[in-house]
């Protein structure tokens, strides 16, 4: 089956999320049927630095480099609805933010096919393509069908990537510039989609996070301390945020950051299956809690039953008196 993969090289994490796409690609090549040299990406950039450093690190045989003044969905679906009638593909691969999730939809809708946004894999049944996603808050998996072509959807936060760095000459480039292109004739005014930041949780190597148990919104802003003295970045599950003790962007979970750090330490929080979703790439999770009953502690490689504020004062007195020596 021949597809293309879309990126939005416009956003600060489209390294994070084309390898994504890339490992993506490479767990299921089995159902895309394609050999290495068939892959082939979409790129639409808005910086010369970028565009230079995409064709040198993008695990991607064949990529089409797009110039565009700034990330507007409007004029991404029109170059592509332009594009891809001359050389349509059978699947579209779009990344697992809400760019990729708005572009997934709507250029389903433009040629008349299917789409499913957060797909974490696919499957082929006979003629059947079916792809699979967390629902119900992540609490259990669902298998949806795609019944027309083109089959068109966006990744779930936070997969495997695939690092992997190719040499220029063993690329085929090609290059387009619609800097200067109009979102289309028939808008007069439009409202620009916000530029999307790419959270550092989801980039971290070592993640401190907190929950309920913390207490009241002075632990958290003093654990938050502790993480950035720690060098840690900081997060929280979604009842902190709800008792607005931390911003919405320090959120962990289904609906949140979904983070893979080398360590996440995770704080008087309870483990609920959302929440978990959100730290269960890490590669070490240590859990302190003073309820050996806590679902987390299940799911962690290293447990504490304790009051976590001994363990974090003295993990930090540890650490600074080590740092003053």
């Amino acid at each position: 089956m021949k597809y293309k993969a879309i990126i939005n090289a416009c956003s600060p994490a489209y390294k994070a999320r084309s390898e994504e796409i890339a490992y993506f690609i490479k767990a299921n090549r089995s159902v895309i049927g394609n050999a290495y040299e068939a892959d082939e990406a979409v790129v639409f950039y808005n910086d010369e630095h970028t565009g230079a450093e995409i064709e040198s690190c993008l695990p991607f045989k064949t990529i089409s480099m797009v110039k565009i003044k700034h990330y507007q969905p409007e004029l991404i679906l029109n170059i592509l609805e332009e594009s891809e009638c001359d050389s349509p593909a059978e699947i579209y691969i779009f990344s697992g933010d809400l760019a990729g999730n708005e572009l997934a939809a709507r250029f389903a809708w433009r040629f008349n096919g299917s789409s499913l946004v957060a797909v974490e894999n696919i499957t082929k049944e006979e003629d059947l393509f079916i792809g699979r996603k967390k629902v119900y808050s992540g609490n259990l998996h669902g298998s949806f069908l795609f019944r027309k072509k083109p089959y068109c959807f966006s990744l779930a936060r936070g997969l495997k990537r695939l690092e992997t760095d190719m040499d220029a000459e063993k690329k085929y480039l090609t290059f387009h510039d619609y800097s200067s292109t109009a979102p289309g004739a028939y808008l007069d005014n439009y409202m620009e989609s916000p530029k999307e930041e790419e959270n550092k949780l989801e980039s971290a190597s070592f993640v401190i996070a907190t929950g309920r148990g913390t207490g009241s919104s002075k632990e958290i802003s003093r654990l938050q301390n502790i993480a950035r003295e720690l060098g840690a970045e900081f997060g929280v599950s979604r009842p902190v945020v709800m008792n607005a003790w931390a911003p919405l962007d320090r959120l962990i979970g289904a609906s949140g950051a979904v983070i893979g750090p080398e360590v996440c330490l995770a704080l008087a929080v309870s483990g609920s299956p959302p929440f978990y979703y959100g730290i269960e790439k890490s590669k070490i999770i240590i859990a302190v809690n003073r309820d050996e009953h806590a679902p987390i502690l299940k799911a962690a490689d290293i447990v504490i039953i304790d009051d976590y504020k001994i363990v974090i004062d003295t993990l930090f007195k540890l650490l600074r008196d080590e740092k003053g020596a």
